[in-house]
């Protein structure tokens, strides 16, 4: 542990160095740290407070009033070979990221590498519209697209940077303070599966080929529900956001039990033995507001506290 926090540490101070490098000296700048790897939040939470010192240090000032001129956004993330620092700095209409690896050497694993299942997760959109699910797919002509479900269409972006197009969705006719929706995929043709209604969208057209009344639907897990418990009684002291084995991690992923107002993470567990914890907590600077799955592929929606924007990630399983 000695020897993997000296190893964080100066990397830490080392991005410091590069960050303090790019930010023009004296300007305001806005600090977000974030972390997205299987680190535990009281380990982030002292390198975090390392890299904030030294980059006041280099004359690097986080602002506490008045106009922000930069804006700078850390993240932790991980890969297969260690952990990985990204730092986005923009500068009005100038942009620049700084990538850093964190070698992983054998002895210097964290307790959460000892876990059957490594949980991973990668932000792929972030933004003020409210999103019920988001996921990213090459079935049209081989090109990547983003789709971002939103309560009432479905937006669609070519992948990197293009214009968003949105395919409007008939109202339900009811509205709800709490709106749930996730996307399935067949071909060219995605699937918006609302409680009592699904819609079919021709990625491929930019078209609403039709909308039609469902049975209700249990949107916060993916299987059978013949083949499962009822998830409130899954897991005790978990949330209710669930998501069962169908989901490319081969485990059952839920969340925690916190309400909306406190940050929350997703951990995976397993089957049989029911609930016991196999991976470390993914945490996230907000509430999960829903997991989703399809396709192999995970996806958790959240809020973050700090910004007020909702941020879609994919989840990952490794060993």
């Amino acid at each position: 542990m000695a020897a993997r926090s000296a190893t964080l540490d100066d990397s830490a101070k080392e991005l410091a160095g590069k960050i303090a490098a790019a930010v023009p000296v004296g300007e305001s700048t806005s600090i977000v740290m974030r972390n997205i790897s299987s680190l535990p939040p009281d380990e982030f939470a002292s390198v975090e407070q390392l890299l904030k010192a030294e980059l006041e240090n280099l004359k690097v000032h986080a602002a506490t009033a008045g106009a922000i001129t930069v804006n700078l956004r850390i993240t932790l993330s991980e890969n297969t070979k260690g952990l990985l620092w990204s730092a986005e700095i923009t500068h009005g209409d100038s942009s620049q990221a700084i990538i850093m690896a964190v070698p992983r050497a054998s002895e210097n694993q964290i307790a959460s590498y000892l876990m059957p299942i490594v949980l991973r997760g990668k932000i792929i959109w972030e933004g003020p519209e409210q999103i019920l699910d988001a996921a990213t797919t090459s079935e049209v002509g081989g090109l990547p697209r983003l789709l971002l479900l939103l309560p009432d269409g479905l937006a669609i972006q070519d992948i990197p940077g293009s214009a968003m197009s949105t395919v409007k969705l008939p109202s339900a006719g009811t509205t709800t303070r709490d709106p749930r929706g996730s996307l399935e995929f067949s071909g060219n043709v995605a699937s918006v599966v609302f409680p009592f209604r699904v819609c079919a969208v021709n990625l491929e057209g930019l078209q609403l080929m039709e909308c039609h009344a469902s049975e209700a639907r249990d949107l916060s897990r993916d299987a059978d529900p013949a083949d499962v418990e009822p998830h409130a009684h899954l897991i005790p002291g978990k949330g209710t956001e669930m998501l069962m084995p169908q989901n490319g991690c081969g485990a059952i992923l839920a969340t925690g039990s916190s309400d909306y107002t406190t940050p929350d993470w997703v951990q995976a567990f397993s089957a049989k033995p029911l609930g016991m914890a196999i991976s470390n907590k993914l945490d996230f600077p907000g509430p999960v507001l829903a997991l989703r799955g399809g396709s192999g592929v995970s996806r958790a929606i959240v809020r973050n506290l700090k910004t007020g924007n909702y941020e879609a990630y994919s989840l990952s399983c490794g060993n």
